[in-house]
């Protein structure tokens, strides 16, 4: 179950508080006529019961997964070291002297279980031709017996977790039916209980928080320091001060913040008149530029000063 279904499931739970400490919703009025909101509440105690059936298999099922993956651990230990092992060295010593017994080797790298377990039937097998000369090596009479044996172990313990992991995906799916289904019942039972409830606001508002479904870890934002909105209400003023009717001093913080666009130094405006009327062009230049050893003033007049013009003498 994750955090999701288990905030449904309270959500169920709370209901049935809701309905337990308000029993005068849920019993007849003595007539012929069953009373529909406590046919709706019994339907959703027996959600919550099946709810409950499929949650204890879920961890059932992962419980005993994990004790066969322990064991799986175990048996694949003692099928490679105490039985595979002991052959395949053997055999090894054995080359070159007995034909053939070099086909009993070890399964090579991290071999799966199942893998693995195929692995030690067929050694089990190519065993038994050489098993005279194996056990005169010092192996027991009944070495293939014990090998076969640890390896039919290890498969009944790979087929129970997987048996374990169907049951478990089994009990998932049956817990997302039965919370769907109560979830379309408490939308059922919230459409009578509106009904019932319309003349008692403080009841109806009490019943509307009690099914709902919590959302945790959320909270309202803070606003930071200097993200506070303008009041309503508020306009800019063509020299940038914000009034407002409501808090007149609001807005003073913001105009040292922004600065006015329309301020602009007398200095660069008259500059840029003057470059409009008298344009520059080679003809202006100072005839220092002409003789070629132009300076950097020469050919940049100051600001606020008017280049002289051809054929006017220089004073």
């Amino acid at each position: 179950m994750n955090a999701q279904q288990q905030r449904v499931l309270e959500s169920f739970r709370r209901i049935q508080g809701w309905f337990q400490g308000n029993e005068q919703y849920v019993t007849s009025d003595g007539t012929a006529t069953p009373n529909p909101v406590a046919n709706q509440v019994r339907a959703l105690n027996e959600v919550v019961d099946g709810v409950m059936d499929y949650v204890a298999r879920q961890q059932t099922e992962l419980a005993q997964s994990t004790l066969v993956s322990k064991d799986e651990r175990e048996l694949r230990r003692e099928v490679l070291t105490y039985h595979m092992a002991p052959i395949a060295r053997i055999a090894k010593a054995l080359r070159g002297q007995v034909p053939g017994i070099g086909v009993l080797t070890m399964p090579k790298g991290n071999v799966q279980t199942a893998a693995l377990i195929t692995a030690a039937m067929v050694m089990a097998r190519k065993a038994e031709v050489y098993a005279p000369v194996l056990v005169e090596q010092g192996l027991p009479t009944d070495f293939v017996l014990a090998l076969t044996t640890v390896a039919g172990k290890l498969k009944e313990s790979l087929d129970a977790r997987g048996l374990a992991r169907g049951s478990r995906a089994s009990a998932s799916r049956g817990l997302e039916a039965e919370l769907a289904l109560g979830r379309r019942l408490v939308t059922v039972l919230d459409v009578t209980m509106s009904r019932v409830l319309r003349h008692e606001p403080a009841k109806l508002a009490e019943w509307r928080h009690v099914k709902r479904v919590m959302v945790r870890g959320s909270a309202p934002r803070v606003p930071r320091a200097g993200e506070e909105d303008l009041p309503i209400g508020s306009e800019l003023s063509p020299t940038g001060i914000v009034a407002s009717p409501t808090r007149p001093d609001a807005s003073l913080t913001r105009v040292a913040a922004s600065p006015i666009r329309s301020e602009v130094s007398p200095t660069v405006l008259e500059t840029s008149r003057i470059r409009r009327e008298v344009p520059l062009n080679a003809s202006q230049l100072s005839p220092t530029v002409v003789q070629g050893s132009p300076t950097v003033t020469e050919l940049s007049p100051a600001v606020g000063e008017v280049p002289p013009i051809v054929g006017e003498k220089a004073a």
